[in-house]
């Protein structure tokens, strides 16, 4: 997710003007994948989708953003 978060600011452009608001919409789509990735986890025999792992990742988006 940290560099999942850099490629999709990337993707989105560095306009000096809203590079804040780029990296908002960076990290809520690494948060809905997340979210996403939690639930196809439910599904997977020996596996469980844990909230907190959300989380986790979702720092790691905000972690790349921040290191970038």
């Amino acid at each position: 997710y940290f560099v999942l978060a850099i490629l999709i600011l990337l993707a989105l452009g560095t306009n000096a003007k809203n590079w804040k608001y780029f990296a908002l919409i960076a990290v809520f789509i690494c948060f809905i994948y997340s979210l996403t990735d939690e639930l196809h986890q439910t599904f997977v025999s020996g596996r469980n989708g844990v909230f907190t792992d959300c989380l986790v990742d979702t720092f790691g988006a905000v972690l790349g953003e921040l290191i970038f």
